[in-house]
């Protein structure tokens, strides 16, 4: 009797071992796929100028999700490796950090961006330019992009940026002209006196 408990004890223990192995190799493999993800996205954005979009999340909110779920995975991994004390107060301590982005990037007014996107199609209907408006305290910033498909957009590096909190996109106060496929001009209110200024945005 002894003996078979001995015997099934240590069938459950080999078992538990096998289902952390198991856990540690898919999570492992996921810290590694999130991190080669992040290095592709970082080439595309630094010498492509290509980056991920969502229509419902702008970058700073897609980024701060996607690194929620690179630190998650990175700790439940660290629990396998780590002393309990050591990985508890490592959990603790990237909750916390965790906690600190969210709140930072969704709800930290300075930092945070209640974006609002706008598409503006060519003629041909075969481009279509997005303006991206993020309000921020005082000022207003509109970045522009073109929509490559529905996850990947193109950043024009152009912006324009209205220091008064007027905004001309919202009020409706403003005037694009297509000149091309690749450009634009777009002429709108300041909010000063009427006073209208024009920008061509090329790519």
């Amino acid at each position: 009797m002894k003996k078979m408990l001995f015997i099934n004890d240590s069938k459950m223990k080999e078992a538990n071992n096998n289902r952390k192995q198991i856990a540690k190799i898919i999570l492992f493999s996921l810290v590694i796929l999130f991190l080669v993800i992040k290095f592709v996205f970082f080439i595309l954005a630094t010498f492509f100028s290509i980056e991920i979009f969502f229509n419902k999340f702008d970058k700073f909110q897609t980024i701060s999700l996607y690194d929620f779920f690179l630190i998650t995975c990175l700790v439940l991994y660290l629990q396998f490796k780590l002393r309990k004390k050591l990985a508890k107060i490592l959990s603790v301590a990237v909750a916390i950090l965790i906690l600190f982005h969210v709140l930072i990037y969704n709800y930290g007014g300075f930092f945070s961006s209640d974006s609002r996107f706008l598409y503006f199609n060519s003629p041909d209907n075969k481009t279509t330019l997005v303006v991206q408006q993020t309000p921020m305290l005082f000022v207003e910033n509109n970045s522009f992009y073109v929509k490559l498909n529905s996850f990947f957009i193109r950043n024009l590096n152009q912006e324009i940026g209205i220091s008064n909190g007027y905004s001309a996109f919202t009020k409706g106060t403003y005037n694009i002209k297509w000149i091309y496929k690749n450009s634009i001009k777009l002429t709108y209110e300041t909010g000063i006196d009427n006073n209208k200024e024009t920008k061509l945005i090329k790519w």
